[in-house]
């Protein structure tokens, strides 16, 4: 990720850095449609850091002392657990969208992300004994479709956000299992250390979220651990 924010603000976290996608931008080797996508993407993506920078701000003023903090940070048994809600963009900008059934829907990005969004709670509860994001049974939403050809998949301080990609450069970003427990997990730092998304900060929340990405990845396909597609 790029993390050469101004201080005090913080950033959209996405999975497809905003350097990248300026640079896919300017790439004279990529067709000028394509070049359009991934720059409109990347307007998109800055839009969506300032929005996410008060997010982050009403959360850090609403910690009241690190006792709450450290007893988030233990299994909350008698907390109700997550309730996963799922939207459909229709390819616009309003979120979360329409409201849809997984298990009704016959659309695949919806079935995907109903399913391994609910393997990352169970990662989360059975393998660290925590419920949900913020420990306390936080609802886990999510929106798909997110625009046209949007190139990123984020998480905006309240829900999880998927666009479907170009389809040349980029495929559907709900397709990837580590993807969606990277994103999730910047969530989980979110709540528990409010850590700047800039600098030094910065780097460190995106070291976390690839590190549980990857385990969880590992976990859901029960990759040894030598698996070369697994944590190496």
């Amino acid at each position: 990720m790029d993390n050469r924010l101004r201080p005090g603000r913080c950033g959209c976290c996405s999975i497809v850095p905003p350097a990248v996608l300026r640079a896919l931008a300017r790439d004279p080797d990529l067709s000028e449609n394509l070049r359009a996508i991934f720059e409109r993407t990347y307007a998109e993506t800055q839009r969506l850091r300032v929005i996410r920078d008060g997010v982050r701000r009403a959360l850090a003023q609403d910690r009241n002392s690190m006792r709450e903090l450290d007893r988030r940070m233990t299994f909350t048994a008698g907390a109700a657990e997550a309730v996963q809600r799922l939207f459909d963009c229709e390819h616009r900008r309003s979120l979360p969208g329409r409201p849809v059934d997984p298990k009704t829907s016959k659309d695949e990005a919806i079935k995907v992300v109903w399913q391994v969004t609910g393997k990352v709670a169970e990662f989360y509860a059975k393998v660290l004994h925590r419920n949900s994001i913020d420990n306390d049974g936080l609802d886990l939403v999510s929106s798909v479709h997110y625009l046209e050809h949007y190139d990123n998949a984020f998480w905006n301080g309240q829900q999880m956000v998927y666009g479907d990609g170009d389809g040349k450069v980029f495929a559907e970003f709900w397709r990837s299992a580590d993807v969606i427990g990277h994103e999730l997990t910047h969530g989980v730092t979110q709540y528990e250390s409010g850590l700047l998304y800039e600098g030094e900060p910065g780097a460190l929340n995106e070291s976390v979220s690839d590190v549980f990405g990857a385990v969880f990845n590992q976990w859901l396909n029960k990759w040894p651990a030598g698996e070369p597609k697994g944590w190496l």
